[in-house]
């Protein structure tokens, strides 16, 4: 269903193909009924689908946890301030929040290039 909705963000199960699983051991999911105008992608096309999918699904985790500490270092940074920490610290915590920007941007950066 990954590579499909990969290659196919539209794909609905039914409408345009089902995926038959086989009955055994050895027998491996297979797409049939294909009812898209589009010709039938071949298994190489849906495992890369898969792979960047996957990389995606990869690249939004890091960028929620990310934005998690970005979200504990801002609010680090306003109890600093609010208590007259000293500058040195306070300027240690904006150096993490400016990193954690950084961070988040070159990963929307990079998966925006891979869609």
């Amino acid at each position: 269903m990954l590579g499909l909705r990969g290659l196919y963000p539209d794909w609905q199960w039914g409408r345009d193909g089902v995926i038959d699983y086989p009955d055994g051991p050895e027998g491996l999911p297979a797409l049939a009924n294909w009812g898209r105008p589009e010709p039938q992608p071949d298994e190489a096309a849906i495992l890369a689908a898969v792979e960047r999918g996957e990389q995606i699904e990869q690249a939004r985790a890091d960028l929620r946890e990310a934005e998690r500490l970005l979200d504990e270092r801002i609010a680090m940074y306003n109890r600093l301030r609010a208590t007259r920490a000293s500058t040195s610290e306070i300027g240690e915590v904006q150096d993490e929040v400016t990193e954690l920007l950084d961070y988040i941007t070159e990963v929307r950066n990079a998966a925006a290039n891979a869609v």
